[in-house]
């Protein structure tokens, strides 16, 4: 995650490995949290120019398109993005919203932006204690006792079961909820 105080100079001395369509990518984040939106988009641009395969330029890149008001521009990108990366939810989250711009989304289409966007936000919530257990957890033991009686082993299996599963039902219910929504604004078209 980068942090809001970021420079791009910061962002082109940090040691880690990236490639140099994402080092262009990240540097655009960082230009772009500098308010220097020219820059970059030209960061941006060259990103995808150097690597079309990466979705999350794409994704940057349009989202700085949008931002400049460059919402067709902005539609392609989203599109592309989309078609490397279909489970994601932020893409699909954006793109609903420059359709709303533009006015090709009708009401029931902005609120299943909205359920796209809650939807992946629990997905987050879910996602960060199961993602600390399954990679750090040495040793998890206890027991749950019940009213009635029983009790129950608790282990990391057990506490990590019940949200993996809800995790993947969200990971396919959020892009269904974003196609749907899309489908109903081309259909408008």
């Amino acid at each position: 995650m980068r942090s809001p105080t970021s420079t791009p100079e910061a962002v082109a001395a940090e040691p880690r490995v990236l490639t140099y369509a994402a080092a262009l990518s990240r540097r655009g984040l960082a230009l772009m949290d500098a308010g220097r939106r020219d820059e970059a988009l030209r960061a941006f641009g060259e990103a995808v120019t150097f690597d079309p395969g990466l979705a999350a330029a794409r994704t940057n890149f349009a989202t700085a398109l949008a931002d400049a008001g460059r919402l067709d521009e902005a539609i392609v990108q989203f599109e592309a993005a989309l078609k490397l990366a279909p489970e994601s939810a932020n893409t699909w989250n954006n793109l609903g919203t420059v359709f709303a711009q533009l006015g090709r989304l009708t009401w029931a289409g902005l609120l299943a932006a909205a359920a796209c966007a809650a939807l992946s936000a629990a997905q987050r919530v879910l996602s960060t204690p199961v993602r600390r257990l399954r990679r750090n957890a040495v040793a998890i033991e206890g027991r749950a006792v019940y009213d009635d009686g029983t009790d129950e082993r608790l282990d990391n299996a057990w506490l990590r079961g019940t949200p993996e599963r809800a995790l993947r039902l969200l990971s396919l219910a959020v892009p269904l909820l974003a196609a749907a929504m899309l489908a109903s604004a081309l259909a408008r078209r």
